[in-house]
């Protein structure tokens, strides 16, 4: 991944995820989630901002993940 985001630049990224999306037949909802990376050390990275809980769960520690939609009060209790 790595090397690969280091050749393709964010704005291309951007411009042809609703393509791969739509080459794959999945729906388009799927850009809901997407950001910009905000943290230094994920500049050359984008992001994605999960809609639905992960099952926290299954975590050793039983926490909410720090970007976890339960957290940021996005999602419901039944969707997780």
């Amino acid at each position: 991944m790595n090397h690969f985001f280091g050749e393709v630049s964010r704005e291309e990224v951007r411009a042809h995820a609703p393509l791969w999306l739509e080459s794959c037949a999945l729906p388009l909802a799927h850009l809901t989630g997407w950001r910009e990376a905000g943290l230094p050390r994920d500049e050359a990275f984008p992001g994605y901002v999960r809609q639905r809980c992960c099952l926290h769960y299954k975590r050793l520690d039983g926490e909410l993940c720090g970007n976890c939609p339960r957290r940021l009060g996005g999602a419901r209790g039944d969707e997780c």
